[in-house]
């Protein structure tokens, strides 16, 4: 069957001639392709299925998924770093000097500069750079206008020259631009494309239209002042008789408008004639009508003589439609003229009715001629064709009978079994079937040259074709038959040989041989390895991040600021260590730098630590508190003695120094005399700011510094209250003391803190 042989071995396609494939085979040894590809092949599902490359493409998508990040044009710098996850890590900034448009025509780009501070757009004499640095908008070039001095809440701008000269032009309160050179306009049909017009030159054109539109008048005026009969037809003048027409092709009648003035009114007349008998002596004319083209020369013409022509080019004749002369115009003929053939002459051909061959069912021609009334042309070469109609047709013959259809009807061809057929297996039947004819192509009853043929089943040795595929018996118990059905081809564990390879692509179907596979399979194995490292490597990284994580600064203490510490990591069996520094110069700052080493991934980091906020002075180092503690039960076990000795005293006089009041503290205040008795004994300082802020809430700490005032005043002494408030508040006295942390020019304290004394006894 064409290029396809069945026989007992299996089934061969052959190349054709000309054909670069090679021959392809199914035998019971299994399939060989002989290099060609195997298209449309569907996705395998089974561990022995064949797959297709879209299958591997999906493969080559999950073993090759790795991104790169790359900088489509010098606007933008990518830069390639790691994260903190030891992955890559890609910063992507815009350039300082951008460029948009296509540089290789440079009046089309914008150029935006972050290092000179200029946009620049277009270049030569297009260019416009505005220029920030300067303040200046240049238009036109480095030699165009130039506009500067633009100042906030200033409506005026200034226009510098080439030489960067400020000049008279310039717009005024930002309303009006003046001292323009432009002031008169000449009426040349002259003029400069985008310049602005004056009011000068705008005055003086509308004094010109106002002129004309007043001459324009005054000749209106003068024609509405004379009347003019007026006559048609070289002479033919309007009746006097109201809404009367005159005779002839053009007809003209008078009539009365609103205002009393004559009307006359011009209309076609619905019959024209165009040339007549001559008369008169004269010789008639023929008439004419015609269209003229482009050049001047009639295209469509009507002619009394020669009938209706189309010209074509130059003037000659395309179509023409006139009688024969002498026939009166009863043979009326259509000439059609063609451009000019290989012969240099032009196609022709003349179109008429005359008597011709009989229809295909044999119809006489009219009033029973042998013939029947038909189109015809002659062409250039005198020969007469006769047109076909749908009267004619076609005439068959079968091997045997005859058979005749008009035009526009129906052939039928049908097959059946005859006798006719002995020599070629298959004959032809013609035959009539009213206005239709029918051609049976029949099979021949017994057939010649063909071994078997069964009516469901065609088996040719060990290859079977039937309604449910083709099926090719192995002869091989360890392998199953060959068999193409519904779609699927089952190899029934036979091999596939001689597969060319197949296209490689996402929407391939083509089936892949297998040194595409093995080709995939290195990759996948270079892949795995490089998957390998890549997981080592994170484990390291781990193990460092862990390590240090394990990093920890101490408390805050001022006397000694440096910290430091180490620490260890673990992760999935990669082990690290880490070191760290820390130094902190006091309480609210601290800078810390860090590394961890291990298994070549070494990590560093460094920071710096900040305290925001509002604070009250107090120190919240335990370290330091518990130095002043110790510094204050020393303290304490001073004051001890001293109290004693205060006991026996009455007081003492008022420092001159402290008896200032406090301006917050008015003097019709309930507690303006106690306040200020206090603060005359130095019990009551007040804040840095001078004043005494009555209402604020006072802490723990405030009262005990006023309580340790009075101790030190030796007022508790002599006031029973006083000395009663001393013995309460004598456990915190034993570790308090305040110290002046900072004074002003005058040497008054600005800041004060209340210390713990250490080792109070």
């Amino acid at each position: 069957m064409g290029n396809t042989t069945i026989n007992d071995g299996g089934m061969a396609i052959t190349k054709k001639e000309g054909d670069k494939t090679t021959t392809v085979s199914l035998t019971d040894r299994g399939l060989d392709n002989g290099g060609n590809r195997i298209t449309n092949v569907v996705a395998g599902t089974n561990d022995t299925d064949a797959v297709n490359v879209s299958q591997l493409n999906d493969v080559k998508t999950l073993a090759g998924q790795h991104a790169t990040v790359e900088a489509g044009s010098k606007n933008i710098t990518v830069t390639e770093g790691m994260n903190s996850t030891g992955g890559k890590k890609y910063t992507v900034d815009l350039a300082k000097d951008v460029t948009f448009g296509d540089t290789a025509k440079g009046d089309k780009t914008v150029a935006i500069s972050g290092t000179d501070g200029t946009i620049t757009a277009g270049t030569g004499d297009n260019k416009v750079t505005v220029d920030g640095s300067k303040g200046q908008i240049v238009a036109g070039g480095n030699n165009g206008v130039k506009i500067g001095n633009i100042k906030n809440g200033d409506s005026s701008l200034t226009i510098y020259d080439k030489d960067g000269k400020a000049t008279d032009k310039k717009a005024d309160g930002g309303k009006f631009v003046t001292n323009l050179d432009n002031k008169t306009w000449k009426n040349d049909g002259s003029y400069v494309s985008g310049r602005a017009a004056t009011e000068d030159q705008l005055h003086q054109v509308e004094s010109n239209v106002n002129k004309q539109i007043a001459d324009v008048n005054t000749k209106i005026d003068k024609v509405d002042k004379h009347h003019t009969e007026v006559t048609v037809n070289g002479g033919t003048v309007a009746p006097t008789t109201e809404n009367t027409y005159s005779e002839g092709n053009l007809q003209i009648a008078q009539k009365t408008g609103d205002d009393g003035q004559k009307v006359y009114d011009l209309k076609l007349s619905d019959n024209l004639n165009i040339g007549g008998a001559g008369k008169d002596g004269k010789d008639g004319q023929n008439g004419h009508m015609g269209i003229n083209g482009a050049d001047g020369k009639s295209g469509i013409g009507i002619d009394g003589k020669d009938g209706i022509s189309i010209k074509g080019k130059d003037g000659k004749d395309g179509v023409t439609i006139k009688g024969i002369d002498g026939k009166n115009g009863t043979e009326g003929h259509i000439g059609l003229t063609g451009s000019a053939g290989k012969d240099g002459q032009n196609a022709s051909a003349d179109i008429h009715v005359k008597n011709g061959q009989v229809g295909v069912d044999g119809t006489d021609g009219h009033g029973g001629k042998d013939g029947m009334d038909r189109v015809v042309y002659e062409d250039h070469n005198h020969v007469t064709h006769e047109v076909a109609t749908m009267d004619d047709g076609m005439k068959y013959s079968g091997d045997s009978g005859n058979a005749a259809v008009k035009l526009n009807k129906n052939v039928q061809i049908y097959g059946g079994a005859t006798e006719y057929a002995d020599g070629n297996n298959i004959g032809v039947v013609a035959s009539q079937d009213g206005d239709n004819a029918k051609l049976q192509v029949k099979l021949a009853k017994d057939l010649k040259g063909i071994s078997s043929i069964e009516a469901k089943t065609i088996t040719t040795g060990n290859t079977t074709m039937d309604n449910g595929g083709l099926t090719i018996k192995t002869g091989d118990s360890s392998h199953q038959d060959i068999t193409i059905q519904q779609g699927a081809v089952n190899m029934g564990g036979n091999k596939i040989e001689g597969v060319a390879p197949g296209k490689v692509s996402q929407d391939s179907t083509d089936a892949v041989n297998g040194s595409q596979l093995w080709q995939r399979d290195q990759a996948i194995n270079g892949l795995s390895g490089s998957v390998n490292k890549l997981g080592n490597r994170i484990n390291r990284v781990g193990a460092g991040a862990a390590a240090l994580a394990a990093l920890h600064p101490l408390d805050f203490d001022p006397d000694d600021k440096w910290d430091f510490a180490a620490g260890y990591g673990n992760y999935r069996g990669a082990n690290a260590a880490a070191v760290g520094a820390y130094y902190r110069p006091n309480e609210d700052t601290m800078f810390s730098v860090g590394g961890s080493f291990g298994g070549g991934e070494n990590m560093v980091n460094a920071g710096v630590s900040i305290k925001l906020g509002q604070g009250n002075h107090v120190s919240t180092s335990r370290v330091a508190m518990a130095k002043e503690m110790k510094a204050m039960r020393q303290h304490m076990a001073e004051q001890d003695a001293l109290i004693a000795k205060l006991q026996s005293m009455h007081g003492m006089a008022v420092d001159p120094a402290k008896s200032v009041l406090f301006p917050d503290v008015a003097e019709n205040h309930w507690a303006y005399q106690y306040v200020t008795t206090l603060a005359k004994k130095g019990i009551l300082e007040g804040y840095p700011d001078g004043e005494f802020k009555g209402d604020r809430m006072m802490t723990r700490y405030e009262f005990a510094a006023i309580v340790y005032r009075i101790v030190e005043s030796g007022v508790g002494s002599t006031d029973p209250e006083l000395s009663k408030l001393v013995k309460e508040f004598s456990p915190e006295l034993q570790y308090i003391r305040i110290d002046t942390i900072q004074k002003d020019r005058d040497g008054k304290p600005t800041i004060e803190r209340v210390r713990v004394i250490s080792d109070a006894k």
